[in-house]
C-alpha cells in the first residue's frame, strides 16, 4: 500500500512524524527518499529544507555515530547507518 502524500502532509498539521531510511536500504533508496519529501507541498518544507543536519550519536557514549536527522515542525527524517530495508530488525 502506497502511502498518499496528502494524507501525510494533513498529519504533519496535527502531529509529529518521523519518516526514516536505512542508508543502504535498495528499496527505497535514501535520495529519492530525500527527494520524495522535499516535493511534499507542506508549508514547513522551506524551514525543513534549511533545516541543519544532525549527527546522531548512541546515547551510552556520544561518539558512536549511528546516523543523521533533520527536522522542522512536525516533521523528523532520519538516516539509520548500515541498516538496510527493514531498519528496526538491521
Amino acid at each position: 500500500m502506497r502511502t498518499k502524500v496528502s494524507s501525510i502532509v494533513y498529519d504533519l498539521q496535527n502531529v509529529r512524524v518521523l519518516l526514516y531510511n536505512g542508508q543502504d536500504d535498495f528499496i527505497i533508496n535514501t535520495y529519492s527518499a530525500f527527494k520524495w519529501i522535499n516535493n511534499m507541498q507542506w508549508s514547513g518544507i522551506p524551514e525543513f529544507q534549511n533545516a541543519e543536519r544532525q549527527i546522531w550519536t548512541l546515547k551510552s557514549d556520544n561518539t558512536t555515530i549511528v546516523g543523521k536527522a533533520q527536522n522542522a515542525g512536525n516533521l523528523w527524517w532520519a538516516v539509520v547507518y548500515k541498516a538496510g530495508h527493514m531498519v528496526p530488525t538491521d
